[in-house]
């Protein structure tokens, strides 16, 4: 698992989650599509 520091806490992304939204991003899907989708994804959207 990568580590990501904010603000002093330190948070686990997952390797796997990482590597999809680098690809995604590869591919020219933007934060916000990604955030939209992610949104429209989640249950009782």
């Amino acid at each position: 698992m990568m580590t990501h520091y904010q603000k002093g806490t330190e948070k686990q992304l997952d390797r796997e989650w990482v590597l999809l939204i680098k690809k995604a991003k590869e591919m020219g899907i933007s934060k916000r599509e990604i955030r939209e989708f992610l949104e429209f994804q989640r249950p009782g959207y």
